[in-house]
């Protein structure tokens, strides 16, 4: 990726990447952390007959929602049993261990880096905040029954803190990195200096129709990016 570091009559660009096999093997030792059979899950949600609203369908669009959940509305099944839930409504996590040879697969698909543009979702639990990658971008229907609707999303994958922030940096969500001690995920990336562009070039080449805002660009860019370079700078 590129990062724009914004001085006082120009930008300094830089490449800030990483091996891609460290980033594998860094991602197969972080999920160590999270039980083999805590990895995969999957969520069923009853929705009243005329609610279409489907709960995770809000986290996988970009942009990406960032709002903390409660585990009260995102993985109660306590409220999926109880007979004062109007309609039934209710929206519960499983663990999904039917297929260990697709859930292998699906990891892989993670390890490599291909599943690096999706979302994930905190869930806030009564002693802790659990991290939920959603593969899948929308629920499967189940049918109707007397109260309403019935639906699931599978492919969901349970990371540690550590992955979730592998995640954000990866989609260039700088600012929700800023406060967090990440100085050992940095130390598999490398940042290096290759051009400069001045405030003078790119306004010219805006003004002549050569590209459209891209000081504006280049400066919102420059602005997002400096949570990163700080935190570099700490080291």
């Amino acid at each position: 990726m590129f990062l724009y570091d914004q001085k006082d009559k120009a930008f300094e660009v830089y490449e800030f990447n990483a091996n891609k096999d460290d980033l594998i093997n860094y991602r197969i030792l972080q999920m160590k952390t999270i039980p083999e059979n805590e990895r995969i899950f999957l969520a069923e949600t009853h929705v009243d007959p005329y609610n279409e609203l489907l709960l995770f369908e809000n986290y996988t669009k970009i942009p990406h929602n960032s709002k903390t959940l409660l585990a009260e509305y995102a993985d109660n099944e306590d409220r999926k049993n109880s007979i004062d839930n109007a309609y039934h409504r209710y929206h519960v996590l499983k663990t999904d261990n039917m297929c260990q040879k697709d859930n292998e697969i699906l990891l892989n698909l993670y390890y490599n880096g291909q599943l690096a543009d999706k979302n994930v979702v905190q869930i806030q639990y009564l002693k802790m905040i659990k991290y939920f990658l959603l593969s899948d971008n929308d629920y499967n229907y189940l049918g109707f029954d007397n109260s309403g609707k019935n639906y699931r999303m599978k492919n969901i994958i349970q990371l540690p803190e550590s992955l979730y922030i592998l995640q954000l940096l990866e989609q260039e969500r700088f600012t929700i990195l800023d406060g967090k001690n990440i100085s050992n995920l940095l130390k598999l990336f490398k940042l290096a200096k290759i051009n400069e562009l001045s405030f003078e070039e790119l306004q010219k080449m805006d003004s002549c129709g050569i590209t459209q805002n891209a000081y504006l660009k280049a400066f919102n860019k420059a602005h997002n990016d400096k949570y990163l370079l700080n935190l570099i700078k700490k080291g």
